[in-house]
C-alpha cells in the first residue's frame, strides 16, 4: 500500500515535531510544506527532506499531498481547512477546527 502523503500547512515551533514523528510511521510520509513566509517553509522543506510551495495554493495543487496537517494559528484554521476540502484532501488539525461553532459545523458538513 503507498503511504499517505502529508503536506503541512504552518512551519512554526510544532511542526518539526510532527515532522519527525511521521518517520515512525511507514503508512504515511512527509511530501511538503507551506507558511506564509516562503524562506521559513524553504528552510523547513529543507531541514525535513520534503518540497516547499509558497502559498497554501500551491501545496493544495500537489498532487502528492493526500492529507493536511493543519498547524495554523487558531483564526487560520477555519479558512485552511475549508479550502483543503474544498479542495479534495484530507485534513488533520489537533486545535480547534474553526473559532465559531457556525463554521465548525460547516466544515463537518
Amino acid at each position: 500500500m503507498k503511504p499517505l502523503g502529508i503536506g503541512i500547512v504552518g512551519t512554526g515551533n510544532i511542526a518539526g515535531g510532527y515532522a519527525r514523528d511521521i518517520l515512525t510511521h511507514p503508512e504515511i510520509h512527509l511530501v511538503a510544506a507551506s507558511a506564509l513566509d516562503p524562506v521559513r517553509a524553504a528552510s523547513f522543506a529543507e531541514a525535513h527532506g520534503c518540497r516547499a510551495h509558497a502559498s497554501l495554493d500551491a501545496l493544495l495543487a500537489d498532487e502528492a499531498v493526500d492529507v493536511v496537517v493543519n498547524l495554523t494559528v487558531h483564526h487560520a484554521h477555519y479558512e485552511v481547512t475549508r479550502r483543503a476540502l474544498e479542495a479534495g484532501r484530507h485534513v488533520y488539525s489537533e486545535k480547534p477546527l474553526a473559532l465559531r461553532s457556525g463554521e465548525a459545523r460547516e466544515l463537518i458538513a
